[in-house]
């Protein structure tokens, strides 16, 4: 696996770490974060090769003190892995547990380590040139008197992101192209 000069991964032995810093929303006293991050890079696997699967695990924390009808932390995420050479496209949501994470409500009460991921299978013969794109959007809320908080961590791993292969002894992937980075991070405050 070759991953380029100036990138922030860290290589494993089917994939790649990252350890997002400062990805998360905080809010205090009736007001409304969100923070909304893309990773986006590019897979090139070896002929004769077949990538099988993409799985993204994703690792964080949150605290809610008090509680208040609009007092709540959530998690959402799309992962879209995009064949260069036909166009086609294949995605996933995040799921969460715990699962109200990413539901409408999101979770009201309590502080824990949530878990998220996202799961591609069945990915066709002949897709060698792959644009992967991650969107994350973390959420936090509060009424007057409380505050939630919400972090991707940066623990053992933040982002895990595994290629799974059809033969595990054999890893495939030559190349990573482009720019491989968070791109758009955007902070926003609304009250």
């Amino acid at each position: 696996l070759f991953v380029p000069a100036g990138t922030s991964p860290t290589a494993t032995a089917g994939g790649l770490i990252f350890t997002p810093a400062g990805f998360k929303a905080s809010s205090a006293n009736g007001t409304a974060a969100i923070t909304t991050d893309t990773l986006r890079f590019q897979l090139h696997v070896k002929p004769g090769s077949q990538l099988s699967a993409f799985e993204v695990d994703e690792f964080g924390d949150y605290s809610i003190l008090g509680t208040g009808p609009n007092t709540a932390v959530k998690a959402f995420g799309t992962l879209f892995i995009t064949n260069l050479d036909t166009g086609e496209v294949k995605f996933d949501t995040l799921d969460t547990n715990p699962p109200a994470l990413a539901g409408t409500t999101g979770v009201t009460s309590g502080q824990s380590a949530w878990t998220g991921d996202e799961d591609i299978v069945g990915i066709p013969t002949g897709w060698t040139n792959i644009q992967v794109v991650l969107n994350n959007i973390l959420q936090a809320n509060s009424d007057p008197g409380t505050s939630s908080f919400i972090e991707k961590k940066v623990a053992s791993p933040g982002v895990e992101i595994d290629f799974i292969l059809p033969e595990p002894g054999s890893l495939g992937i030559v190349a990573l192209a482009g720019s491989m980075l968070m791109a758009r991070r955007k902070r926003s405050l609304a009250v």
